[in-house]
């Protein structure tokens, strides 16, 4: 699997690229391999404003674990706003 910089502009915390096309670009191939090796996401916690799941990956003889935080848009859609 490749390692990929993140590309595009970044929003004005430091956040990730609001952007994502160079980053799926680079990970195009490799998605389902990704997409295979990740378990359901777990439920951890949910202050209102801030929703943070976990899930697992096994790879290289060992398992990883994952955090995805969920926000809402302007719109009132979770959107992913970090992996």
């Amino acid at each position: 699997m490749r390692t990929v910089s993140p590309t595009g502009p970044r929003t004005g915390t430091g956040g990730p690229s609001t952007d994502a096309t160079g980053a799926r670009n680079d990970l195009g191939p490799d998605l389902p391999a990704v997409a295979a090796g990740l378990r359901d996401l777990v439920f951890v916690s949910n202050d209102g404003v801030l929703a943070e799941y976990a899930t697992t990956l096994d790879r290289d003889g060992g398992t990883f674990v994952h955090f995805v935080y969920f926000m809402r848009d302007h719109d009132g859609v979770w959107k992913i706003v970090a992996m």
